[in-house]
């Protein structure tokens, strides 16, 4: 019994094993600066808690703790932090791919959980997102390692899996809160798969439905309490309302429209869609899950504002499962075509139909991920012929090291590389915190006067609140493209 479901877990770890060593061979992580704001946003504040500060009393953050707390775990025990911290994101990304293809070998079948792992790579954003410092995919890599063991718990009813399975989604949304609404669609699995095998009897739903439920919520509450607090606990929540509401994001929303967003995954959509078929004329019942996490994926992504594109994750994971699914309904209508047996003409259909969608997406999503794992992208845009690096800001930075106790920055990940803290209070300066008003200019002049920092780095906003102490107690060093950088005047020129 046991070597049996061993070799169930060949598969899945086979396909993490293969994602992951291509990323860690191939992709190039190691040179890229930074993918994403956010990366510095998070590690300045990983390096803030283990440097001793707190995180909500006196780091600011509207974001869950276990992705923060996790980092500043790691730190002390790698000597490259940054890479460190990539490499635990690959591993999370790892558990991503392994889940999502033991998903699909219990639906579907092995072969089709290998298609499953080569569609991810495929996928828009999966590729970079499985190696960047940011909190989406090790959030949606938890919620779907919850998903499989929940699928597992359908076979071999255990309250251990019960127990698991709860437990990996509520540290899934204590990573990121927008895998919350996988709550009730699981407890919805749970309730029906229990009923139906007592003959529904609601006595039998409820004893599995409240151990999955305990387990969820004592993380939940866990967390809520010991680390962030009650007083805090608005702070995850105001920020991302009122941010939707002002119109800070409306010429992104113009220019980034959540259409542009999908399109790179519109034929994994197509395939999807034959593999909701599949699943339902075949009874396949578990597909279920997948079916309501898309939809209610796509009701998240309609309704939040702004939409981002790490957001397209919780709809094109899903989608990605049913695709395999659907890629394994027209290999086999292909197949049985080769050897001349019999096919209906709606298996011919969705054979043609699939392979259709499979050329396509060859055609539309190789060049670009060939050109992702050959490109080493920047965050400053290059707007000259002849552009400076971000390692030439380093250079400049890191010489006054010994000098300076603060820096401040909208660019956290040169502080953090510079091994510079900036204040507690500012290190989460990002366009939501902002548009959110939480954050005021006048606010951001008092903080900046009570710490004086050595340095300052400014190359995303404006800040106009700043100019007469700028004028007066710093000057300006040096500028590279969009960034300005300004010592303190009482700061000694190097010898």
């Amino acid at each position: 019994m046991h070597v049996a479901y061993a070799r169930k877990l060949v598969v899945p770890f086979a396909g993490a094993a293969l994602f992951c060593g291509l990323l860690f061979l191939f992709y190039p992580y190691r040179t890229t600066f930074q993918f994403d704001t956010d990366e510095g946003v998070n590690l300045i504040k990983a390096r803030l808690v283990e440097r001793g500060c707190q995180l909500y009393s006196e780091v600011w953050s509207d974001q869950p703790p276990v992705f923060t707390l996790s980092l500043a775990r790691l730190f002390p025990w790698m000597q490259d932090d940054l890479n460190a911290a990539r490499h635990l994101v690959l591993a999370f990304a790892g558990l991503l791919a392994a889940s999502l293809a033991f998903v699909v070998q219990r639906v579907w079948g092995g072969w089709q959980a290998l298609l499953a792992v080569f569609l991810l790579l495929l996928t828009p954003f999966v590729p970079a997102l499985s190696v960047s410092v940011m909190i989406g995919l090790p959030a949606l890599a938890l919620a779907f390692a919850s998903l499989a063991i929940l699928m597992h718990w359908h076979s071999r009813p255990h309250p251990i899996w019960l127990l698991l399975s709860g437990a990996l989604l509520g540290y899934s949304v204590m990573t990121k809160l927008f895998t919350g609404f996988l709550v009730p669609v699981f407890q919805v699995g749970i309730i029906l798969a229990a009923g139906q095998a007592a003959s529904f009897k609601l006595q039998a739903a409820l004893k599995p439905l409240l151990l999955w439920s305990l387990a969820f919520f004592l993380v939940l509450a866990g967390i809520c309490l010991n680390v962030i607090g009650p007083a805090q606990m608005l702070e995850l929540i105001l920020p991302h309302l009122e941010a939707g509401m002002s119109n800070y994001y409306q010429g992104y929303q113009e220019e980034y429209s959540r259409f542009e967003l999908l399109a790179g995954a519109l034929p994994i959509f197509g395939l999807a869609l034959l593999g909701a078929w599949s699943a339902l004329r075949r009874r396949q019942w578990l597909a279920l899950y997948l079916m309501v996490w898309l939809l209610g994926g796509l009701g998240f992504f309609v309704l939040v504002s702004p939409a981002w594109y790490h957001h397209t994750l919780l709809l094109t994971l899903p989608a990605v499962c049913l695709a395999a699914g659907g890629l394994g309904e027209a290999f086999g209508g292909l197949a049985r075509l080769f050897h001349r047996q019999k096919i209906s003409l709606a298996q011919v259909t969705t054979t043609v139909a699939g392979l259709g969608l499979v050329v396509v997406l060859l055609w539309q999503r190789l060049p670009p991920v060939w050109e992702e794992f050959d490109h080493q992208p920047y965050f400053i845009a290059l707007q000259s012929a002849q552009p400076a690096s971000e390692q030439v800001i380093l250079d400049e930075i890191t010489p006054f090291g010994a000098q300076i106790q603060w820096m401040f920055t909208d660019l956290p990940m040169f502080a953090f590389q510079s091994d510079i803290l900036v204040p507690p209070e500012l290190a989460v300066l990002t366009s939501k915190r902002l548009a959110s008003g939480e954050l005021p200019q006048a606010e951001i002049t008092r903080l900046v006067t009570e710490y004086r920092p050595e340095i300052i780095l400014l190359g995303r906003f404006e800040y106009p609140g700043l100019e007469a102490l700028l004028s007066a107690d710093y000057r300006l060093y040096s500028s590279h493209l969009d960034t300005l950088l300004y010592l303190r005047a009482d700061l000694k020129d190097l010898e």
